[in-house]
């Protein structure tokens, strides 16, 4: 032998089933990882954030600004959400950003 492995067939046909195995270990052909695109997809879609729990921090970032402009952009954004009638009475008590 030179040193080589040697191909999965040419191992097969000599009856040694412990070079075949080492061929394909060498040859790695481990199957793609789970999370990888489809060819011609343009990518992997991730999976969706917790909607509300990114509101709540929309809410709490308008609560710590504490401005007008800061409640009302949280009502703009989130009209019909259960917070929103909140701020929109903080934003008519809230003072007017400088």
């Amino acid at each position: 032998m030179t040193g080589r492995l040697l191909s999965p067939v040419i191992a097969l046909a000599s009856g040694c089933g412990l070079l075949v195995q080492v061929g394909a270990m060498a040859q790695n052909l481990a199957p793609p990882p789970v999370n990888t695109a489809p060819p011609g997809t343009g990518g992997v879609m991730l999976t969706p954030g917790d909607a509300e729990a990114a509101i709540q921090s929309q809410y709490d970032s308008a609560e710590k600004q504490g401005t007008q402009a800061g409640w009302l952009l949280f009502v703009q954004r989130y009209p019909d959400h259960r917070l929103a009638q909140e701020a929109r009475r903080r934003a008519v008590l809230a003072p007017k950003a400088q």
